[in-house]
């Protein structure tokens, strides 16, 4: 769901970007490899019912190629600062 929330804010900055002439590749990133195959494969089981509209949404516009998606482990995600406690080793190199 994070990820979907995610695509729809590319899309506002690409689209704004776009009006305003300039074209940037995109590449969102995450550190959840179910949400990454779930966005990228057209897989349709029970577990992924109650996200099917979030997931076809993303799905959707990675196969257009308005951005791609990569994974990022997570002793790397930058945003993990803002979202969690980190041991001081982890804090002090994100920051």
């Amino acid at each position: 769901m994070a990820l979907a929330t995610t695509a729809q804010q590319a899309l506002w900055y690409i689209n704004r970007l776009s009006q305003l002439g300039f074209t940037i590749p995109v590449e969102l990133k995450a550190n959840n490899t179910s949400s990454i195959n779930v966005a990228e494969n057209p897989i349709n089981n029970p577990q992924t019912k109650h996200i099917d509209v979030s997931y076809h949404f993303t799905r959707e516009y990675i196969t257009c190629k308005s951005f791609t998606l990569s994974y990022i482990p997570t002793g790397e995600n930058l945003t993990d600062i803002m979202t969690k406690g980190l041991p001081s080793v982890l804090h002090q190199r994100h920051t």
